[in-house]
């Protein structure tokens, strides 16, 4: 199954390159190239064996991470509402 992730990462990094400003990383697609926001498409691959054959399926969602509100939730407003970082991907 490691061959069939390394396969599919590799194909989305090549289309990655057929676009201007974007990229990917971690399992993500991002485009950087506004200065206040990342612009993030999550393609939520799951890999699994299911007999012989390898299985990927796909649950796509879209981030915006905005510099400035991102570093509120990291200020102490997080710490006041005791925020943890998988609601702050939420947000």
């Amino acid at each position: 199954m490691a061959t069939l992730k390394g396969e599919v990462f590799a194909l989305c990094k090549e289309i990655a390159k057929k676009f201007e400003n974007w990229e990917f990383s971690s399992g993500q697609f991002k485009n950087k190239s506004l200065k206040h926001t990342t612009l993030i498409v999550g393609a939520g691959f799951g890999f699994r064996r299911v007999g012989s054959r390898d299985k990927v399926t796909v649950f796509p969602s879209v981030y915006l991470n905005n510099k400035k509100t991102m570093s509120l939730c990291k200020s102490p407003i997080r710490k006041f509402f005791k925020l943890d970082n998988a609601l702050l991907s939420v947000v």
